[in-house]
Order: structure tokens, then C-alpha cells, then sequence
């Protein structure tokens, strides 16, 4: 089995739709179900990824994104691990939070039905 890339990890913590060279993920400003950017691992720089935006935008504007919210490290500098780790703990943590308000809120919803 294959290390995960770089790459990969982005896709994963964006949600997105997982390849064997990386994935597509929601472009900015655009919806969780949109796919219009796809990302692979930079041959040569384990530290950086390809971007490649379907929907016409600028692509150096996106990883300037990637890098702003710290998925991408800065140019030169390896990405801390544990950055990583921790942005997507946070992440999880969110969405678990989120499907545990809407299972409350439809619970209630189908004991008021009752």
C-alpha cells in the first residue's frame, strides 16, 4: 500500500473525491458538492501539490488559499505534521457536532409527530 501524499491529505480534509494521483475538491466559494478543482501530488516536491481548476479560476490563487488555512505549507518549508493532524481533528470535530444538532433536531421533529 501506498504512503498518503500530501495530496491526498488535502482532498480528505476538503472532502473530496479521492484519485489515485490526488482528487477534486469544492473550488472557492462554491458548494461542498462542487468538484471543479483537482489536485495531485507535484512530482518532484513531496511538499507541494499540482492545482488545476475546471471552472476557469486561477489556480495560483487557490494554493495561496491552500496555503492561507494551512494545508499547504509556505513556499520552502516542509509541512508540520502535526498541523495537519490538528486542522483535521478540528474538522471532524465540527461535522461530528453538526450531524449530532441535525439528528437532535429531527428526533424532535418525529417526537412532536408522535
Amino acid at each position: 500500500m501506498r504512503a498518503e501524499t500530501l495530496a491526498h491529505q488535502i482532498v480528505r480534509h476538503q472532502q473530496g473525491d479521492l484519485s489515485a494521483r490526488g482528487g477534486n475538491i469544492p473550488g472557492l466559494n462554491n458548494g461542498p458538492h462542487d468538484r471543479s478543482v483537482s489536485i495531485a501530488q507535484h512530482p518532484s516536491d513531496p511538499s507541494d501539490v499540482l492545482v488545476f481548476c475546471h471552472n476557469g479560476a486561477d489556480p495560483l490563487k487557490f494554493k495561496r488559499h491552500l496555503r492561507a488555512i494551512g494545508l499547504l505549507p509556505a513556499r520552502g518549508r516542509p509541512i508540520d505534521r502535526t498541523t495537519l493532524v490538528a486542522l483535521h481533528d478540528a474538522h471532524c470535530t465540527a461535522i461530528v457536532r453538526e450531524r449530532r444538532e441535525r439528528i437532535e433536531r429531527a428526533r424532535a421533529i418525529w417526537e412532536a409527530a408522535q
